[in-house]
């Protein structure tokens, strides 16, 4: 199946193209022809027309890919026109859709949210499809004045399957102007004045299909990416938002008597600050509806909280309400995708999520999800990223910064007595992309649930949190676990406790033998294991002394075991300084991460 998704964009988020175009005949389906157009008309209505001619070359391509389309769109301000639609078999018969092809449905997003009952989704169900058939669509969605703030859009200009001819139109009348950003290409517009109105025509041949491999990044750095805006900058859409309704932050007086009745006695600021979210996230619903089918605007508060659930734009201004009511000093921030951003060009199809800024006492800002309750802070989890806060002014502050360093170090001194109970104690640091400090300040114990691998978190006890801050976490725990018995002749397997961050959240856990586009990391990595575990003289300590270092172009890893006596040291590091890694440094990369991977580098044997 194909979903097509109107919502003045047609952002998808894509992975870099590699294969030449020539191998067509190894994909699914060729897209023959691929037409997108905005216009802009004079009355202030908008147009956005998709034409797609798209030739099917496996069984896959109908049965899974394109044998169905989907429109989503909003009857209330829209209204979808099908100009054409049928398909040519492969023996040149023309097979016109039916009436009864054509089913309108509630998208799928918007189950179980009343509020947004009315968006419809039509179903258009091609018909007469084989191999080497050819699908034919044509529509238009007409959008009425006002309903969205400016004409704007995100086009990536690749799809899945090879394209041959693809071109994205935009048209506006002349006395307006087109702010525009297309990404990863230094490709000009061409441009066509006629009757009033002004074309921006951007046009590409011979396509390669975008490849799909794994840990690669959003809107891929080789993947022209198109924005587009006819607001410069985002002062309006700040005035847009700040004139809504729910922007007053006004509650109704069954909000403030649950303000008043939790008024905060007996708790610290921070904890009424975590108190609200919990409260937002855990007991209002979450209606995960794209913006764009809203218009961008928001429902009252008083609406928000008597229908007991809202979108995360709506969540996240409810909360900045009930914080500020609580006297914080909240504000509403929205997230935009990684490396897509333009603060000249207002655009607002490319946000990610909203989130809630609040300065916390003696640790500053931090941004709070309205979707869940996050361990970490939500301004560090992607590189690239920018935010932008809502000011009280109808204006906003820009957020850009790197993706700190994930660090982990991780010290234990372990004692295995003679009964084979294992005890000891352990210290370590964790800092940026590894930080868990919003769960920590929420509850310090919640540290022994980001151990995994030898340790699990009821063999973690007098958790002890040195230094706290936004920036790193130091700590210090006791250990007291019982060994694993691998074997009826009493093998022991003692496995080397991990931080669940850094190298264990990215999930690569195997990685394939070849690579032709960039991998992605959620940051750069450095982390270090260092134990010290003594053992009683009936253990015979099986694991031999061993010193592996290797460093290449894409860092370091090295493990040593080192024996004296009854005591045995184990190191392990693992350092990736660059979070992008290019095809050039793949097979360094993945020779790092097999060794650190290797279950014989995470043990060390025994036998009683």
């Amino acid at each position: 199946m194909k979903q097509i998704v109107y919502c003045t964009t047609g952002i998808l988020m894509l992975f870099q193209a590699v294969v030449v175009f020539g191998q067509t005949n190894l994909f699914d389906a060729v897209y023959q022809e691929l037409q997108k157009s905005y216009t802009l008309n004079t009355d202030g209505t908008m147009d956005y027309r998709y034409t797609k001619t798209i030739r099917l070359q496996s069984y896959n391509a109908f049965h899974r890919l394109f044998g169905e389309t989907f429109v989503v769109y909003n009857p209330d301000y829209q209204e979808l026109i099908i100009h054409n639609a049928y398909t040519i078999m492969a023996d040149g018969k023309k097979i016109m859709v039916p009436k009864n092809a054509f089913n309108e449905v509630l998208p799928r997003f918007a189950n179980h949210c009343p509020a947004f009952n009315h968006l419809r989704e039509m179903v258009i169900t091609h018909t007469g499809l084989e191999i080497g058939a050819t699908i034919y669509l044509d529509y238009t969605i007409h959008t009425q004045k006002g309903f969205f703030p400016a004409l704007m859009g995100t086009e990536s200009l690749a799809e899945s399957q090879p394209v041959t001819n693809l071109s994205v139109t935009v048209t506006i009348p002349d006395d307006q102007s087109l702010h525009y950003h297309l990404f990863n290409s230094n490709e000009k517009p061409i441009l066509l004045r006629q009757n009033g109105a002004t074309s921006y025509r951007w046009h590409r041949e011979s396509i390669p299909a975008v490849t799909q491999e794994r840990f690669s990044g959003k809107n891929g750095e080789n993947i022209p990416v198109l924005i587009f805006s006819t607001d410069k900058g985002y002062n309006n859409l700040a005035a847009f938002y700040g004139k809504q309704e729910a922007f007053s932050f006004e509650l109704s007086p069954e909000m403030e008597k649950r303000v008043n009745r939790s008024d905060g006695s007996g708790t610290t600021k921070k904890e009424e600050i975590f108190g609200w979210q919990e409260m937002v996230v855990k007991e209002l619903n979450l209606y995960s509806i794209p913006d764009c089918y809203t218009g961008y605007r928001l429902r009252p508060l008083q609406d928000v909280w008597k229908s007991n659930g809202g979108t995360p734009a709506e969540k996240a201004v409810l909360l900045t309400a009930l914080l500020r009511k609580s006297g914080v000093n909240a504000m509403p921030a929205i997230v935009m995708e990684p490396r897509l951003f333009d603060q000249q060009i207002g655009n607002l199809t490319t946000i990610s999520t909203w989130v809630v800024q609040v300065p916390l006492p003696k640790m500053g800002k931090i941004y709070l999800a309205v979707d869940q309750i996050n361990a970490f802070d939500k301004a560090v989890l992607s590189p690239n990223q920018t935010i932008l806060v809502f000011q009280d002014d109808n204006t906003f502050s820009v957020i850009s910064s790197e993706a700190p360093k994930s660090t982990i170090h991780l010290n234990g001194s372990l004692v295995l007595s003679d009964s084979l109970l294992l005890t000891g104690s352990l210290t370590g640091e964790v800092a940026g992309q590894a930080n868990p400090v919003l769960a920590l300040m929420r509850d310090e114990s919640k540290l022994k649930y980001y151990f995994s691998g030898g340790l699990h978190p009821g063999e973690i006890r007098d958790v002890m949190i040195t230094e706290l801050s936004l920036e790193k976490t130091t700590f210090s725990a006791e250990v007291k676990k019982e060994p694993e018995v691998t074997s009826d002749i009493g093998y022991l397997t003692f496995e080397f406790p991990v931080m669940k961050g850094g190298s264990e959240q990215t999930g690569i856990h195997y990685l394939e033998s070849t690579r032709h586009t960039p991998l992605e990391l959620s940051s750069a990595m450095e982390e270090s294991y260092s134990f010290t575990l003594a053992f009683p003289d009936h253990i015979t300590l099986l694991s031999e002394e061993k010193e592996i270092k290797t460093t290449n172009q894409a860092g370091s890893f090295s493990f040593i075991v080192l024996r004296k006596g009854n005591l045995v040291h184990v190191k392990r590091s693992l350092h990736i300084p660059h979070a992008t890694i290019e095809p050039g440094h793949y097979s360094a990369f993945k020779a790092l991460m097999d060794q650190w991977n290797l279950y014989q580098n995470r043990i060390v044997l025994f036998r009683q």
